[in-house]
C-alpha cells in the first residue's frame, strides 16, 4: 500500500507542484478491515488551488483517475473536500481516520488540527450522514441483482458486501460509538461480509434475502433517526473546517505570489 500511496503522491507533485499538495490518503476496503488479496489500493490526493484557480475559475478540481492496475488515484481540491465533509460523505470522512497516508510536512501542523477535531466533524450533521448512508444503500441494493458484475450464481457479491457494511456502520453510529469503530468492522462481521463478497457458494435466494433484510433495516433505522433526532448542522464545526481550509490555502498562495 505504501508504494502506491507514495507513487500517487509523487505523481501529484510532478503535476501540481509540492507547494499545492497537502497529502495522499488511502480510501476503500483496507480502511474497513475488509481487504482481500485482490483489493485495489485507491487514494485521494488533496490539493490547494492556485491563485488562478481561485480568481479565474469557479470550478473546484475533482478528478477521478483509473490507473492501469484498475486502482483509482483521485485528485481533489481542499475546498471540494470541505464541501464533502459537510455533506457527511463517508468516502471522504474516512480519510480523516485512515492509518495509511503521506502528508506534506509543510502542512502537517494544520492538517493535524483537522484530525484532532475529526470526531466532531464525523457527527456534525446526523441528518446528512443518515441520508448519505441511505442513498448509498439504495444504489448497492439495486446493484446486487442489476449489475454486470454478477458471479456465477447470479448476484453481485461486492455490492452485497458494501450493503452489509453500510448496515453495520449505521448501527454503530446510532449507538454512539467512536466513528472509527463505525468504520472498521469487527472480526466476526468481517468474516460474514467477506463470505458474500468473495465466495461463490451462497445460493442466489439466500443472497437476495440477506440483501432485502439489510436494506430494510437501514431504511427503518434511517427513518427512525430522521424523525427523532435534532438534525441541525453544527455551525461551530462548519466554521472550524472553513478556518482550517483558509489556513491551508493562505501559505501556499503567499509562496506562489512571492515567486
Amino acid at each position: 500500500m505504501l508504494f502506491e500511496i507514495n507513487r500517487n503522491y509523487n505523481d501529484a507533485i510532478s503535476k501540481y507542484g509540492e507547494n499545492h499538495i497537502i497529502g495522499t490518503f488511502l480510501y476503500g476496503s483496507q480502511n474497513y478491515n475488509l481487504a482481500t488479496s485482490t483489493s485495489d489500493v485507491d487514494t485521494r490526493t488533496l490539493i490547494i488551488p492556485s491563485f488562478n484557480d481561485i480568481v479565474l475559475s469557479n470550478k473546484e478540481i475533482a478528478i477521478e483517475k483509473c490507473l492501469d492496475d484498475s486502482s483509482h488515484s483521485n485528485i481533489e481540491d481542499i475546498r471540494h473536500f470541505a464541501r464533502a465533509l459537510r455533506k457527511q460523505n463517508i468516502c471522504f470522512l474516512e480519510i480523516l481516520f485512515t492509518d495509511y497516508f503521506k502528508i506534506n510536512l509543510v502542512y502537517k501542523y494544520i492538517w493535524d488540527k483537522l484530525l484532532d477535531y475529526r470526531e466532531e466533524i464525523a457527527r456534525m450533521n446526523p441528518g446528512n450522514f443518515v441520508r448519505a448512508i441511505t442513498g448509498m444503500s439504495v444504489q448497492q441494493h439495486n446493484k446486487v441483482l442489476g449489475s454486470s458484475l454478477t458471479n456465477k450464481l447470479g448476484y453481485n457479491g461486492k455490492a452485497l458486501a458494501m450493503l452489509l457494511r453500510l448496515e453495520y456502520m449505521l448501527e454503530k453510529y446510532i449507538a454512539g460509538l467512536p466513528f472509527k469503530d463505525c468504520l472498521v468492522v469487527d472480526e466476526h462481521t468481517k468474516d460474514r461480509i467477506l463470505t458474500y463478497k468473495t465466495a461463490e457458494t451462497i445460493p442466489l435466494a439466500t443472497a437476495i434475502k440477506e440483501s432485502d433484510r439489510a436494506y430494510l433495516n437501514i431504511k427503518t433505522m434511517s427513518d427512525s433517526l430522521l424523525l427523532s433526532e435534532n438534525l441541525a448542522e453544527n455551525i461551530a464545526t462548519v466554521n472550524f473546517i472553513n478556518s482550517v481550509v483558509a489556513d491551508l490555502i493562505k501559505p501556499s498562495l503567499l509562496k506562489e505570489l512571492s515567486e
